[in-house]
């Protein structure tokens, strides 16, 4: 990705219906009038315009950036210049009502899970593909009928899932036995880490994931 130094001004050339973004702080100025703060430490982003535009970038620290659609353009946190733990992962839920086919587009993987979960014990469900939704539903199968899941995205293992999902503050969602929803991210969905908020034995529930896009 192109870097500006410290000090330093460009002119990049935006093409109408198309996003900069980048990292790094300075300002940027474009069309009539147009002006935009960049702040270090946060991703920020350009446009889209209806029409071609030339952006101005000054630089107060080195900003590093790149030009691509809305949809084909930057959607990991390596494109921003962060990592995976600085980008939140939950961009948006929506219901879950019906069948995953309903929402879910072309190829999509399946994982059934009915073993224990606790606030100490952790199930998880690894994506084996490129994925940025996951449509989770809880069944209930004799356990407590308002039981609370708590779930964790793209956690590095079943340790880091625990403390996430245990968090208030840090956990991704949490629902209540019978519920169900999609999960939609910026980023891959790498693994969904499952904890609950009391004891769950094995075989009175199941979890039913479906990653797709």
């Amino acid at each position: 990705m192109p870097t500006i130094n410290a000090g330093a001004s460009a002119a990049v050339s935006l093409p109408a219906g198309d996003v900069m973004t980048g990292t790094g702080a300075g300002s940027a100025t474009y069309g009539i009038g147009g002006f935009q703060a960049l702040v270090a430490g946060d991703a920020w982003q350009i446009g889209p315009f209806d029409k071609a535009v030339s952006v101005s970038l000054s630089a107060s620290s080195a900003i590093t950036y790149t030009v691509g659609d809305l949809i084909s353009g930057p959607t990991t946190p390596a494109d921003f210049g962060l990592s995976a733990s600085q980008v939140s992962a939950v961009q948006a839920l929506v219901s879950a009502a019906g069948n995953p086919t309903d929402l879910l587009t072309g190829a999509v993987q399946r994982v059934t899970i009915t073993g224990a979960i606790s606030t100490t014990a952790t199930q998880a469900a690894a994506a084996t593909g490129t994925y940025y939704k996951a449509r989770v539903v809880w069944n209930n199968n004799g356990a407590s009928g308002t039981a609370k899941l708590r779930i964790a995205v793209n956690a590095d293992n079943d340790v880091h899932g625990l403390m996430i999902g245990q968090s208030a503050k840090r956990r991704d969602y949490e629902m209540t036995m019978g519920d169900g929803v999609m999960l939609v991210c910026g980023v891959p969905i790498t693994r969904l880490t499952f904890s609950a908020d009391g004891a769950i034995t094995g075989g009175t529930h199941q979890l039913q994931v479906t990653f797709g896009n």
